[in-house]
């Protein structure tokens, strides 16, 4: 089960329970509601309780996993991920944590940390 917050930059919000994210152009759908990506100011936080297979989502705020997760990809933003990873982790711009990471880890400008 996702936990998921969504805000752009006007303060709007919504909040958002599901199970399936898919991301088709610049859509992402989140159990059918459709959250549209080129809003001007745009930021998205994403919080998932639970874990993830894989996930590629062109976040430009925070990726929050709270378990583990095969792979994760996203174009801008930081990722947070409270387990392991069982594959691999990518960001072009932010910071990667997590617990364990088993496969290749990249990020252009920011951090990576493990325990």
């Amino acid at each position: 089960m996702f936990n998921n917050n969504f805000f752009n930059g006007f303060s709007n919000s919504i909040q958002i329970n599901g199970s399936t994210i898919t991301r088709i152009g610049n859509q992402l759908i989140i159990d059918g509601q459709e959250i549209d990506l080129n809003k001007p100011q745009q930021i998205i936080n994403i919080n998932i309780d639970g874990n993830v297979e894989n996930l590629n989502v062109p976040v430009l705020g925070t990726l929050s996993i709270q378990g583990d997760c095969k792979s994760v990809e996203v174009t801008n933003g930081s990722i947070n991920i409270k387990g392991d990873v069982n594959g691999d982790v990518k960001t072009v711009n932010g910071s990667i944590k997590a617990n364990s990471i088993l496969g290749k880890c990249s990020t252009v400008n920011g951090s990576i940390k493990t325990n």
